[in-house]
């Protein structure tokens, strides 16, 4: 998109934009030894997408869904 004179291009990668809904947030809230990550142990929401997010194009990225959701180990939806 081209925003045009005099701003300035922060766009960011999509390992950037994952990082900072998920690690980087529980920096932010003093809970990164329970939080951010996929391990034994901590707590963890999950979406599982339609697409691997890092094949798509980043102009198709809206092609991918949510198909399922699982919040505090429980499935919270599943399309279909």
């Amino acid at each position: 998109m081209d925003l045009s004179e005099g701003w300035r291009d922060e766009t960011q990668s999509l390992t950037d934009t994952l990082a900072s809904y998920t690690r980087d947030n529980a920096w932010v809230e003093l809970n990164e030894e329970r939080k951010g990550k996929l391990k034994a142990g901590m707590m963890a929401d999950v979406a599982v997408m339609s697409h691997d997010l890092t094949k798509l194009a980043p102009e198709n990225i809206t092609d991918a869904q949510a198909i399922a959701t699982v919040c505090d180990g429980v499935v919270t939806f599943e399309s279909g």
